[in-house]
């Protein structure tokens, strides 16, 4: 779990930094064009604007969109063990049932015919009991864990869709106001 916690850490400082580059790019690139192009007033802010509209284009959104793919891709494995593990769980269920019908009928059995064999074949049906219940625990104890991971990674989907979404709102707020200064 702390493992996990830690690449979701490194996972966040990523993003981060890669927003704060992206920005710090797009914010360098469109003050350095501008003052090279236009040296005084209302022109030098209007070529400022199309200058982020410009660098917003070239910006890379490759990498978040792969990180976020990545996380759907987690959901998705975790998901599929987490069916597995159910499967098993099922399987283990049942023949736990079975032994212990089977343990069940030869203790019923045993009390009527009392010999030798008859005790070993409890004494493996119960060792076969106890086995099943173990195996049980430890399918339980797995689906647990994917449980948990299923959570975590469904908190980060959460965190990099809305990441995805500001992103998103602030292009389309950037759009809206290079729309404005274009009338």
């Amino acid at each position: 779990m702390e493992k996990r916690q830690h690449t979701n850490d490194i996972y966040e400082k990523t993003m981060v930094r890669h927003v704060d580059s992206m920005c710090e790019m797009i914010h360098v690139k469109c003050l350095g064009s501008a003052t090279k192009r236009a040296p005084h007033g209302q022109e030098a802010h209007r070529n400022e604007i199309f200058d982020y509209h410009d660098a917003l284009h070239s910006a890379d959104m490759i990498g978040p969109m792969e990180d976020f793919n990545k996380y759907n891709n987690e959901l998705d494995l975790t998901k599929d063990k987490k069916a597995i593990a159910n499967g098993q769980l099922r399987q283990l269920r049942d023949r736990l049932l079975v032994t212990k019908m089977k343990n069940e009928e030869l203790s019923e059995f045993s009390l009527k015919f009392s010999s030798g064999v008859m005790v070993f074949k409890i004494d493996e049906e119960i060792k076969n009991y106890q086995e099943a219940t173990k195996e049980v625990k430890d399918v339980q104890e797995e689906l647990q864990d994917l449980e948990k991971k299923l959570d975590v990674n469904r908190a980060h989907l959460a965190q990099v869709r809305k990441t995805k979404h500001d992103l998103e709102a602030s292009l389309k707020d950037i759009e809206s106001e290079l729309a404005q200064f274009d009338k």
